[in-house]
Order: C-alpha cells, then sequence, then structure tokens
C-alpha cells in the first residue's frame, strides 16, 4: 500500500492539476493540459528508479556507517539529477511539449506548465531518495503519510492559485510544485524529530 500511494502521488496530483484547470479555467488550458502532465508525469516516472536503488544499496549495507554512506551518496545524486533534468525542462519546454504534437495555440501553456513544475524536479528527486532510505529503514508509515499529505497540499494550492486568484494552468504548476517542496521539508522534519 505505502509503495503506491508513493508512486501514484505524482500522477494524482497531475489530475487534480488537472481537474481544477478544466473547472476554472478555458477550454485551451484544459486542452494545454494533456502534453503538459504527460511530460511531468513521465518524467515523474522515469526518475523513481532512485528510490528503489536507494532502498537496495541501503538494506545491503553492512552495517550503520556503511548505510549513512548510501544515503548521503543517495541525496547528492538525487541533487545532481534533478537539477539536470530541471535545466533540460526550462530549456527545452517547448520541444518537450511538442514532442506530444499538440496543437500551436496550446504550446505556450504547456511549456509553461513545464517549466514550472521543473523548479520541482531536485525536490521529487530528494523525495524518492527519502522514500528509498525510509524503506531500507523498513519504515512504510512515514512516506505514505507525506505523499497523502503532498497530495492534500498540492489540492488546496489548486484551489487557491487556480479557483481563488485565477492563475489557470500556471497556478496549477506552482501547486504542485509547492506540494513537491513540502515533501523533502516533511521527511527532514519527521526524521530530525526521531533523532535519525
Amino acid at each position: 500500500m505505502p509503495t503506491a500511494v508513493c508512486c501514484l502521488a505524482p500522477a494524482v496530483m497531475s489530475a487534480v492539476d488537472t481537474a481544477f484547470v478544466g473547472t476554472c479555467s478555458g477550454v485551451l488550458d484544459l486542452a494545454a493540459m494533456g502534453p503538459a502532465v504527460m511530460v511531468a508525469d513521465l518524467t515523474a516516472i522515469a526518475l523513481g528508479w532512485h528510490s528503489g536503488a536507494t532502498l537496495n544499496y541501503g538494506l545491503r549495507a553492512p552495517n550503520d556507517a556503511a548505510k549513512r554512506r548510501v544515503f548521503s551518496a543517495s541525496l547528492a545524486i538525487a541533487a545532481m539529477m534533478g537539477v539536470g533534468v530541471m535545466v533540460w525542462h526550462l530549456c527545452a519546454a517547448e520541444s518537450l511539449v511538442g514532442a506530444f504534437r499538440p496543437s500551436p495555440e496550446l504550446v505556450p501553456a504547456a511549456a509553461e506548465y513545464v517549466r514550472v513544475r521543473a523548479w520541482g524536479l531536485p525536490l521529487l528527486c530528494l523525495s524518492n531518495a527519502f522514500y528509498g532510505m525510509c524503506a531500507a529503514r523498513k519504515d512504510a508509515v512515514t512516506p505514505m503519510l507525506v505523499a497523502g499529505v503532498s497530495c492534500a497540499v498540492n489540492g488546496i494550492g489548486d484551489w487557491l492559485c487556480v479557483r481563488v486568484w485565477g492563475m489557470g494552468v500556471g497556478g496549477a504548476a506552482w501547486a504542485t510544485m509547492l506540494s513537491q517542496a513540502f515533501a523533502p521539508l516533511a521527511y527532514l522534519c519527521i526524521r530530525s524529530l526521531r533523532g535519525d
């Protein structure tokens, strides 16, 4: 169950984004969400391997000192990988969206969504690393709680940004990016409260 919740969280956030945009914005904004969400969700899926690698190496570590080294390396790799993919998305948003062959009038809004979500990719990668660290410690509850609360934060952010403030596609992306920023902070807070 916790694994499913963590794997589905980015797709759930994208679905909530699309629902708010579809309800509160125009038809063009809703249509732009199609290719934009595809880019964002496929990127999240492609970056998901890191949590499994962290889990595998963390489980194989012979002692706590080796486990700490694995976790430190995992966080460093996650940060570098996230920054690299973020830069790629920021520089090539139109090309990434264009791979799905949308109508030309949809590309600016879809590219805006991809660019804003790109700022959250390093945080998503860190969340994946923290998830793998929790799983290696046989903690299934923390990742599930963090993913659930992140989805709730996204829903509240979508309500504020899209419905209340009328920010459209960009507002939906900001809500999701901010909810992705919440996740690694939540993991760090929980770890410090436990004294890990």
